[in-house]
């Protein structure tokens, strides 16, 4: 102890202009500013030199937690991340609780924190969502460390979905709230992030896994940057527990050859591009233009039977797309999802439709595939002219075999349209299209869903 609070001030910066000012964007110097901030707190009074780091660290610290996300709660640098910091929170926040009185819990953003994390890693969910390691399935006692903090009626339900395990250096700290002094909540069904542009979809939110259609949206203003992927307009499903619209690829090292070729790469995901595999602009360590390649959700609506979202990513496509228009219908009573993609560029291209899935992804009849993973499947139907072809992942990529393939558009064309309509379980929906050029509407056995 002598021997590191000697060492300790002579790394301690002198002025907060050179941290979380300066670079905002800094992940691990953001998960240092709280852990110094704790150990500021804790050693008031003991060590003369704590009130210099208390005064550079808390105060700051308290008033920007998180750089991934605004007051809604959203964390864009992925679920997986989200759920380690999640973690760091519970470990950090209560020794600064009892010894300042601040409650970092009680925050607005880390309230809506909890509402988001339940929305994207609902219990159950056998994977994690959008970014790095998003192919590893949550951790529900890391979760529930944090939720069961927060004094809310959402985190609160969310804390008691979860399971009974807790992290053990969490469990040892008291809480903070009483147990039972809250009314478990649940959040609506669907949700939009702003600060993040992403999307949440479920059948009912309330069901267990085993029960439950989820369906994830994305077109996120901090583009590739950091832990984020070249993934604006993707997708991802859940249902029944499975993973079957997935993001493909694995993890291995931040920055590594392989996920610059592919597991960060728009191919990887279920996403639109052109001219057989290229995509959006992707950032290398922690390029800043990388924020610039983004998307944007706009027009967001829920109503007990339908959702749906529009997102706008041709700025993720550099110069070498004018648009890109991805709008999500999600019929909830006939776990339906349409998608109808609007693309042009200023020269003739081929554009493709991608499609990942863990195994057995079948030409079943004309433009339509079936996917399987296990007991459960999905069916996508593509409604406008397409031709379909698997395809391989490159040699360098990482991880478990998976399967991919495309819909592609059957000639090069300055401008493209895709409407794809998947059913959640293959149950042989009738569609029939109707409307106008201007107005076309299209019917799912006999629910009407404006293409607008």
């Amino acid at each position: 102890m002598a021997r590191w609070s000697g060492a300790a001030p002579s790394s301690t910066p002198a002025s907060p202009a050179t941290t979380a000012g300066q670079y905002p964007f800094n992940s691990h110097g953001s998960t240092n500013y709280g852990m110094l901030s704790a150990i500021a707190t804790l050693a008031l009074d003991r060590i003369p030199a704590a009130e210099t780091w208390f005064d550079y660290a808390l105060r700051g610290y308290a008033n920007a937690i998180s750089p991934w996300g605004g007051a809604d709660g959203g964390f864009a640098n992925g679920t997986a991340y989200g759920e380690y910091s999640a973690a760091g929170y519970a470990q950090t926040w209560l020794p600064i609780a009892a010894a300042s009185g601040v409650n970092l819990f009680a925050k607005p953003w880390s309230i809506n924190f909890a509402q988001f994390m339940a929305h994207f890693d609902p219990a159950g969910a056998p994977t994690h969502v959008f970014g790095d390691e998003h192919e590893i399935a949550p951790v529900p006692y890391l979760l529930k460390s944090y939720a069961q903090l927060v004094p809310s009626p959402v985190a609160a339900w969310y804390a008691q979905t979860l399971g009974e395990r807790v992290n053990a250096l969490t469990g040892l700290q008291a809480p903070l709230t009483a147990p039972g002094s809250i009314v478990p909540t649940p959040p609506a069904d669907a949700a939009h992030y702003p600060s993040i542009g992403w999307v949440a979809m479920h059948s009912k939110i309330t069901d267990p896994a085993a029960r439950r259609t989820s369906v994830y949206f994305k077109s996120s203003p901090y583009g590739s940057y950091n832990h984020s992927h070249a993934d604006q307009n993707s997708l991802v499903i859940h249902s029944g527990g499975r993973p079957l619209l997935i993001e493909a690829g694995k993890g291995d090292t931040f920055g590594s050859v392989q996920a610059a070729a592919w597991y960060r790469q728009t191919r990887a995901h279920n996403a639109v591009t052109y001219d057989g595999g290229l995509g959006q602009k992707l950032g290398v360590n922690d390029d800043p233009q990388s924020l610039g390649w983004n998307g944007a959700i706009s027009d967001f609506r829920t109503t007990p039977t339908l959702d749906s979202a529009s997102g706008s990513a041709a700025a993720a496509y550099g110069s070498a797309i004018g648009s890109a228009v991805r709008r999500v219908w999600y019929l909830r009573g006939k776990d339906v999802v349409v998608v109808r993609d609007k693309l042009s560029s200023a020269v003739a291209r081929i554009f493709e439709w991608n499609m990942h899935a863990v195994s057995n992804m079948d030409l079943t009849g004309d433009r339509m595939v079936r996917i399987v993973n296990q007991d459960r499947s999905l069916c996508l139907r593509s409604l406008t002219p397409a031709a379909f072809a698997h395809f391989d992942a490159p040699a360098v990529a990482a991880g478990p075999k998976q399967v991919h393939g495309a819909f592609q558009t059957l000639a090069p064309a300055r401008s493209a349209e895709f409407l794809v309509v998947i059913d959640i379980g293959c149950n042989n929906r009738a569609l029939v299209l109707g409307g106008s050029r201007d107005a076309p509407l299209l019917s799912v056995d006999g629910q009407q869903v404006p293409l607008d």
